[in-house]
């Protein structure tokens, strides 16, 4: 299935079409949070 596929399979509610899209990306949305969130360190400190 293609990624156009996937997504409107997923806004039309298939709940497996959005976990597949999920970890298709799943590395590019880690390092999206990971930036915004930095290290556990860097959250603690004050």
């Amino acid at each position: 299935m293609d990624l156009e596929e996937q997504l409107k399979r997923a806004k039309a509610g298939d709940q497996e079409a959005l976990v597949q899209l999920v970890l298709t990306k799943k590395e590019e949305y880690y390092r999206l949070a990971y930036g915004y969130m930095g290290n556990q360190e860097d959250r603690a400190k004050p």
